[in-house]
C-alpha cells in the first residue's frame, strides 16, 4: 500500500511540473493525496492496531485453551494417580483373595478328606451294622430248631416224595431216574476236622448226603429216608491198594456208639451197594464216570477191607459225628490229585450257590440247619407222587446164590466177628447222646446262645459307637460345607468386583492416552 501511494505522489509532481497551469490544481491535488495519504495511514495504522489486538485476543484465547487443557491433564494425571492407588488396593485386595482361595482349597481338600473318612466310618458302621445283624441271625438260628417236615419245601422242587412202607415219606431226586444212577458219586470227598466230608455237586446234596439214610427199593431205584442227625457223610467204607470203595447207610443203620468194620455184616449191605474207584482217582473233583461198573463190585470186595469208622468226638466243645475211614496218607501217597484239606462251617443259610454247599478260601460252607429229633414226620409232605404199601428193598446181593457172593457174605462176618473181638480189647467209644436234647446239649447250646449274644452286644457297640462317629463326622462335614458355601460366595463376590475394577481401570488408562494425543495433536 506504501508504494502505490508513493507511486500517485510522483505522478502527481510529474503533471504539475509539465502543467505550470495546474500548479493550484497540483496543490489542492497534493493536498487532497497528502489527506488521503494520512487517512491511509490512519486506516493503515488502525488495521496493524487491529491485527495485533486480533493477535493479542488470539494469543490470549490460546493461553486460555492451553491453561484449561493444561489444568484438565493436571486433573486426569490427578485421577490416573487415584486409579493407580485403587488399582494398587485392588491388587492387594486380589493378593488377599488368592491367598484366601489357597486356603479355602486346602479346606477344600481338608473336608474332602473328613467326607472320606466319613465314608469310611458309614462303611464301617455299615459293617458293624451287619455284623451284628448277622451275630443276632446265628444266635437265633443256633437255638431254632426245625422239623423233619423242613425237607419238604425245600427239596420237593429237585424231585419227588413218595410214601414207602416201612420207611415213611421218602424223596427220590430225578437224576434217580436215570439208569446207573447212584448216591455218593456226583461229588468228591474233603477232609475236615469231622473226618471224610462229602462235597456234593448235586443242589440236593446239602440233605440227602449228611442227614438221613438211602435205600434201594425194587422198581423205584434209590430214595432217601429223611433223618434229623447231620455227619459228614453216613456210609461204609472199604479200602484196598488198588480201590477205595463207600456205601449208603441203610434205613437201619443206627447206633447209639458208631460203626466199625462190622457194618456190611450187621445191616446186610450188599456188594453192589458199594462205589468203587480207582485208588488214583480219589482226589478227583467228581466220581462220574470213574466209579467201577458194579458188576465188578463182588471181585473188588474179595480184594478189599472194610476200614469203616464212625464215631462220636468232640469238635470245639460240641459232640459230632466223627466219619473215619481210609488213611489219609496212604490216600494221598496213591491218589494222582491230593485230597483237600479244609475247614468245615455249618450255616443255617443257604451259602451263595444254590446247592447249599460252597468254598471260600478254605473253608467249607454247609447248610446244616438243626433238626429235632424225631424218627418220622407227623406232617405229610404237600405233594406225595405215589404210595408204596409193600416195598421190596434190594441190599445189593445180586446173584446170591453164587459161588463169590457167598464167598463175599462169609468174608463180611469175618470182618464183623474180628470187629467184635476188636471192640472187646479197645478202650470203649464214647456213646453218643440218647437225644439231641439232654442236659448236656442244652448246656452247649446256652454256652454258644450266651457267647452268641455277648458277641452280638459288642457288635452293637461298636455299631453305635461307629454310629455316633459318623454323625459327629456328618455333622463336622456340614458345618466344613457350609463355610466353603459361604467363601465360595464371598469369593465369587470379590472376583467379580475385581473384574469390573480391572475394566474400570483398563478404560481409564485408554481414556488418559486418548486426552494425551489429543493434547500433543492441538499443541502441534
Amino acid at each position: 500500500m506504501k508504494i502505490r501511494l508513493l507511486f500517485l505522489t510522483l505522478a502527481a509532481a510529474l503533471l504539475s511540473a509539465c502543467d505550470p497551469n495546474s500548479a493550484h490544481r497540483a496543490d489542492d491535488q497534493r493536498q487532497s493525496e497528502e489527506k488521503r495519504l494520512a487517512e491511509l495511514r490512519d486506516l493503515e495504522q488502525r488495521a496493524g492496531q487491529r491485527e495485533a489486538d486480533a493477535k493479542a485476543a488470539e494469543n490470549a484465547l490460546e493461553r486460555k485453551r492451553l491453561a484449561e487443557e493444561q489444568a484438565g491433564l493436571e486433573a486426569e494425571k490427578q485421577k490416573l494417580a487415584a486409579e493407580k492407588a485403587s488399582i494398587q488396593e485392588d491388587a492387594a485386595k486380589l493378593a488377599q483373595w488368592r491367598a484366601d482361595e489357597q486356603r479355602l482349597q486346602q479346606r477344600q481338600a481338608a473336608l474332602k478328606t473328613q467326607q472320606e473318612r466319613s465314608a469310611q466310618a458309614e462303611r464301617e458302621a455299615s459293617a458293624a451294622r451287619e455284623r451284628a445283624q448277622e451275630a443276632r441271625r446265628h444266635a437265633q438260628q443256633e437255638t431254632a430248631e426245625r422239623h423233619l417236615d423242613y425237607f419238604y419245601a425245600a427239596l420237593d422242587p429237585l424231585g419227588d416224595w413218595i410214601e414207602v412202607a416201612p420207611y415213611g415219606h421218602c424223596w427220590q431226586p430225578r437224576e434217580a431216574r436215570t439208569p446207573g444212577w447212584r448216591p455218593y458219586t456226583d461229588g468228591t470227598w474233603v477232609s475236615t476236622a469231622y473226618g471224610w466230608t462229602w462235597k456234593a455237586n448235586e443242589p440236593f446234596g446239602w440233605a440227602t448226603y449228611h442227614y438221613g439214610r438211602w435205600a434201594r427199593i425194587k422198581r423205584l431205584g434209590w430214595v432217601w429216608v429223611p433223618g434229623s442227625e447231620w455227619a459228614p457223610a453216613w456210609v461204609a467204607w472199604r479200602r484196598s491198594d488198588q480201590y477205595v470203595g463207600w456205601a449208603p447207610l441203610p434205613p437201619e443203620a443206627h447206633s447209639g456208639t458208631g460203626f466199625n468194620a462190622g457194618v456190611d455184616s450187621y445191616y446186610d449191605i450188599g456188594p453192589a451197594s458199594y462205589n468203587f474207584v480207582p485208588a488214583a482217582s480219589f482226589g478227583e473233583p467228581t466220581y462220574r464216570g470213574i466209579v467201577v461198573e458194579p458188576e465188578r463190585n463182588v471181585t473188588i470186595v474179595n480184594q478189599t477191607v472194610n476200614v469203616t469208622k464212625i464215631q462220636y468226638t468232640t469238635v470245639e466243645n460240641k459232640t459230632v459225628v466223627f466219619n473215619g475211614g481210609p488213611d489219609l496218607a496212604q490216600i494221598n501217597a496213591s491218589s494222582t490229585r491230593p485230597v483237600q484239606r479244609l475247614t468245615l462251617e455249618r450255616v443255617s443259610d443257604r451259602p451263595a450257590d444254590s446247592g447249599g454247599t460252597a468254598i471260600v478260601g478254605n473253608v467249607l460252607k454247609l447248610l446244616a440247619p438243626r433238626i429235632a429229633p424225631a424218627s418220622r414226620s407227623d406232617v405229610a409232605p404237600t405233594r406225595v407222587k405215589e404210595v408204596v404199601k409193600a416195598a421190596e428193598v434190594e441190599r445189593g446181593w445180586t446173584g446170591s446164590d453164587a459161588p463169590a457172593v457167598q464167598a463175599v457174605r462169609a468174608q463180611v462176618r469175618q470182618e464183623a466177628g474180628q470187629a467184635e473181638q476188636q471192640a472187646r480189647v479197645a478202650p470203649p467209644i464214647a456213646p453218643a447222646p440218647p437225644d439231641l436234647r439232654d442236659a448236656a446239649r442244652e448246656a452247649e447250646a446256652a454256652r454258644m446262645a450266651t457267647e452268641k449274644k455277648v458277641e452280638a452286644e459288642r457288635a452293637n457297640a461298636k455299631q453305635a459307637e461307629a454310629q455316633k462317629k459318623a454323625m459327629a463326622d456328618r455333622e463336622a462335614a456340614a458345618a466344613q460345607q457350609e463355610d466353603l458355601r459361604r467363601a465360595g460366595e464371598k469369593q465369587g463376590m470379590a472376583e467379580k468386583r475385581a473384574a469390573d475394577m480391572k475394566a474400570q481401570a483398563e478404560a481409564a488408562a485408554a481414556a488418559k492416552e486418548a486426552a494425551r494425543m489429543a493434547a500433543e495433536k492441538k499443541i502441534e
